[in-house]
């Protein structure tokens, strides 16, 4: 299986807990999708716009926004275009907050 370079194999790196070790790519995805459900939520709110306004604008469903907006589901590149059209900001203002390492 192939890895990207900078980034650990996502090998079930995890804690005792049950959570993904820190620095693993698991690791990563979790905070990517954490930072991304928060710039979504924040925007929408910004806008004034209800999940169901905003599901109109983007033809997605307030079930997968619902998910999307508590880091239960990841959106594809398209579904965050579709957002960035709707909230009127560029896709990499979702990435915002995100430390990079």
């Amino acid at each position: 299986m192939s890895q990207l370079v900078g980034l650990p194999a996502a090998d079930d790196e995890r804690e005792p807990d049950g959570q993904p070790a820190a620095g693993s790519a698991g690791a990563l995805e979790e905070a990517l999708g954490a930072v991304i459900a928060e710039r979504v939520r924040e925007f929408r709110l910004h806008l004034g716009l209800t999940v169901g306004q905003l599901a109109e604008l983007t033809s997605l469903s307030k079930g997968m926004l619902s998910k999307i907006e508590n880091a239960q589901a990841s959106p594809s590149l398209a579904t965050l275009a579709r957002l960035s059209g709707a909230l009127k900001v560029p896709v990499t203002a979702f990435f915002r907050g995100l430390d990079e390492e």
